[in-house]
Parts: C-alpha cells; sequence; structure tokens
C-alpha cells in the first residue's frame, strides 16, 4: 500500500515536471538547428577558410620560408610552457614516490 501510494506521488510530480517544462522543451527542439546542421556549418566555415586565406597570405607578400619560421615559432611559444610544467610535475611525482 505505501509502495503504491510512493509510486503514484513519484508519476504524479513527474507528470507536472514533463506539463512544465515541455514548452521549453518545445521552443529548444524547434527552434535550435539540429547537430548535423551545427557540423555542416563548421565545415563550411572552414572550406570559406582555405579559400581565404591563401588570398591573404599572397596578398601580405610573405616567403613561404617566413611563413613556417611564424608557424613554427608560435607553436614553439604555444607548447614549451606545457612542456617544461609536464616535466616539473614529473619530476615532483618521481621525488614524491622516490620518498
Amino acid at each position: 500500500m505505501i509502495n503504491a501510494l510512493i509510486t503514484g506521488v513519484f508519476n504524479l510530480v513527474i507528470g507536472l515536471v514533463n506539463l512544465l517544462l515541455y514548452p521549453i522543451d518545445y521552443a529548444i527542439t524547434h527552434t535550435l538547428p539540429g547537430l548535423s546542421n551545427a557540423f555542416e556549418l563548421i565545415s563550411d566555415f572552414f572550406e570559406h577558410l582555405s579559400g581565404v586565406v591563401p588570398f591573404v597570405i599572397s596578398y601580405t607578400g610573405l616567403t613561404t620560408t617566413t611563413i613556417v619560421i611564424i608557424l613554427e615559432l608560435s607553436v614553439f611559444i604555444l607548447s614549451a610552457p606545457i612542456i617544461i610544467q609536464t616535466i616539473k610535475v614529473a619530476i615532483k611525482w618521481y621525488r614524491t614516490i622516490k620518498l
């Protein structure tokens, strides 16, 4: 008897929550694009960039060597702190395990 009463209360609460959240769910599902549309838009954006970037690079007059140096320098600047931090953590773990 108590089990049926608790089950009934839970079903009532679930029904009320569904009733209250239905307009929000309806608005989200009908106004926001699907995930496939989002991936398609991202793909179109990168396709557009692949057409624009070479034009901009050739317009600036940079040589291939200069572009390679800029890219390598930016990769080094972004990755060096991560590598140093990783080495510090590894040394700290080694010292902790060694003791």
